[in-house]
C-alpha cells in the first residue's frame, strides 16, 4: 500500500494505490492529507491496462484518514479530492461524429455557447479528413447540429489538397482563429473566421522555414488583443537546447513579435498547450502566456517523462524561475500529449489535459492510453485528477473552462490509424462546486 508515484504534486495526494487483501483492505493516507476526502475509485486492471470506475463500499471511515473497503479483487487507485472543491461530471461522454472515425477535437466557449470542432476520417483511410463543428448551450444541449466547416476538397480561399493536418483553434471576441499544418508540408498558416466558419482573413504564413522548428502538435491561445501560435523549437540534437518558438500575432493576422525560449532547466518538446493568465492569476505578478509541455521527446531516454510548465510575459520576455513540474510518469506509464490547458478565472484554477501511455514498451508507436484532466489551485497544488472516457483509452485531450464549467474533448484514434478501425471524438462537461471546509 502506498502512493501512486508522480500522479500528483510532491505530497502525492490525489491518487493512492492499494492492493486488495482478503477482500477487505484498509485504505489509509497520511496526516498531511488533512482536508482531503475519500472519493470514487479509479480502477486500473493490470490485465487490460484499462481504467474503469470502481464502486467501493466504505465500511468505516476514521477521521478522514482511514477507510475499510470491500468489493476489491485487484489493484485499484483511489482518488483523494481536495475538500475545497468538487469536480463532477454532469454530462457526457457525448460522441460528436455521426459517422466515420472522429479525431482532432477542439472546444471553444463564446458567451452561452460551446463550439466544438472535430475531423472525420473515412473508415478505410486516414486522408480526406473534413472538419465539422457543432454548437451546444452550456449544458451541452444542441443548438446547431453537425455542420461542415472545411471541405478539404475545396479550392476557394485556400487549396486544402484533399486533407487537413494538425490544427488548433482559439477565439477572440466573436471571431475564430485557426493555426494549421498544410498537407503539402509547407509552413504553418493562420486563418480567421466568423463563429459560423465564414472566411474572413488568411491564410497567412507563420513560423520558420528552417528545419529547427517542428510545428506539429502546436499550441494556440489568445489574450484578448493578440493570438499566440506556439511550436516546438529543436535547433540541435541536444535535448538541453530544445525549447519553445512563440509568436505574437494581431487580430489582422500580422506577426508582431517572435521569441525562442527555453525552460529554466532541462528540455521541452511538442509545444502543445498554452493559455493566457493575467497578472494576479495563479500567483503570477505578470500578464503571461502559461506554457505546458513534456520534458523530452528523446526516444533513447530510459526514464519516465514528465509534464512541466513555465511562463512568458505577453511582451514575449521569459519569466525566470517560473518553471515547475506538474505531472510525471508513474507505475511504468509515460505521460505525454498535454494538448490543452485552460485557466479558470472564477476560481483561479488551472486545468490541464493529458494522456498516459498504456504500453510504454511500445512508446511512442502506440499512443492511446488512460487520459485525464488535472486541476491545480493558484499555488499549483493538485486539487483533483479526473479520469476521462469512462476509463477507456483516449488521447489529444483539450480543455476549456469558464465560470463553474469545464468542457473536455478527446478522441480514440491511434497514431497508426490501421490500429483504430473505430474512433469517436467526444465531449464531457464537468461542474466546479465550492465546498465549505467541513463538507464530507
Amino acid at each position: 500500500m502506498g502512493f501512486l508515484p508522480g500522479l500528483a504534486h510532491t505530497a502525492e495526494r490525489p491518487l493512492i494505490e492499494l492492493t486488495a487483501d482478503a477482500g477487505k483492505p484498509v485504505l489509509s493516507w497520511p496526516a498531511d492529507a488533512e482536508g482531503y476526502v475519500l472519493d470514487v475509485a479509479s480502477y486500473l486492471s493490470p490485465k487490460t491496462n484499462n481504467w474503469t470506475t470502481h464502486n467501493v463500499t466504505a465500511v468505516s471511515v476514521d477521521t478522514k484518514r482511514q477507510a475499510v473497503l470491500s468489493g476489491l479483487d485487484d489493484r485499484a487507485f483511489y482518488r483523494l479530492r481536495d475538500s475545497r472543491f468538487r469536480f463532477e461530471r454532469v454530462s457526457g461522454p457525448l460522441t460528436l461524429n455521426g459517422f466515420g472515425r472522429g479525431l482532432f477535437a477542439n472546444v471553444m466557449i463564446h458567451s452561452n455557447e460551446v463550439i466544438v470542432t472535430y475531423q472525420v476520417a473515412p473508415i478505410d483511410s486516414f486522408r480526406e479528413k473534413h472538419l465539422y463543428y457543432q454548437v451546444f448551450n452550456r449544458n451541452l444541449s444542441p443548438v446547431e447540429g453537425e455542420q461542415r466547416a472545411i471541405d478539404v476538397n475545396a479550392n476557394t480561399y485556400y487549396n486544402w489538397g484533399g486533407d487537413l493536418g494538425d490544427h488548433k483553434f482559439t477565439m477572440m471576441d466573436d471571431k475564430i482563429y485557426m493555426v494549421f499544418l498544410p498537407v503539402d508540408g509547407s509552413e504553418a498558416k493562420l486563418l480567421k473566421y466568423t463563429k459560423d466558419f465564414t472566411h474572413l482573413l488568411g491564410p497567412r504564413n507563420i513560423g520558420l522555414t528552417s528545419p529547427v522548428e517542428r510545428p506539429a502538435d502546436m499550441g494556440f491561445a489568445a489574450d484578448g488583443m493578440n493570438i499566440y501560435p506556439q511550436f516546438f523549437y529543436q535547433p540541435t540534437t541536444n535535448p538541453e537546447d530544445w525549447g519553445v518558438s512563440l509568436y505574437q500575432v494581431n487580430a489582422e493576422l500580422v506577426e508582431m513579435k517572435h521569441v525562442n525560449v527555453e525552460p529554466d532547466a532541462g528540455s521541452f518538446s511538442t509545444g502543445s498547450a498554452l493559455d493566457f493568465v493575467p497578472a494576479g492569476g495563479m500567483g503570477s505578478t505578470d500578464d503571461r502566456m502559461q506554457i505546458v509541455g513534456t520534458n523530452t521527446r528523446d526516444l533513447t531516454f530510459t526514464g519516465l517523462h514528465s509534464i512541466h510548465t513555465f511562463g512568458v510575459r505577453v511582451n514575449l520576455q521569459p519569466i525566470p524561475g517560473s518553471q515547475r513540474e506538474i505531472i510525471s510518469g508513474s507505475h511504468g506509464l509515460q505521460v505525454y500529449f498535454p494538448t490543452g490547458a485552460s485557466w479558470n478565472e472564477a476560481h483561479d484554477l488551472m486545468v490541464v489535459g493529458y494522456t498516459m501511455e498504456a504500453n510504454p514498451t511500445n512508446f511512442p508507436s502506440a499512443e492511446l492510453g488512460p487520459s485525464f484532466f488535472r486541476v491545480f489551485d493558484r499555488d499549483w497544488e493538485v486539487l483533483d485528477t479526473v479520469p476521462l472516457n469512462q476509463g477507456q483509452a483516449a488521447m489529444r485531450v483539450i480543455v476549456k473552462t469558464q465560470g463553474t464549467d469545464i468542457y473536455v474533448v478527446y478522441d480514440e484514434m491511434e497514431k497508426d490509424p490501421v490500429q483504430s478501425p473505430a474512433s469517436h471524438a467526444r465531449i464531457e462537461h464537468y461542474r466546479i462546486s465550492s465546498l465549505p471546509p467541513d463538507d464530507p
